[in-house]
């Protein structure tokens, strides 16, 4: 899976609530322990980025965004 779409599948999930987001998940044969994990991979990122590169976490936080509007 790219992280594309783990970052796609995160921002879903955190859209549903949760007595829906068990039907969410199996309907795409995940469990609640990979959107956790790929949650926390996107938060670091972006936490790298801002170390390194503030205007570069800007932007990856507006790309983030703008993906779960996709």
């Amino acid at each position: 899976m790219t992280p594309k779409e783990k970052c796609q599948l995160v921002l879903e999930a955190a859209g549903i609530d949760n007595e829906q987001l068990g039907g969410f998940l199996r309907e795409r044969g995940l469990h609640s322990e990979h959107i956790t994990i790929w949650d926390q991979e996107l938060r670091e990122i972006v936490d790298l980025g801002t170390l390194f590169n503030k205007r570069r976490s800007s932007c990856i936080f507006i790309i983030l965004l703008t993906a779960k509007d996709q």
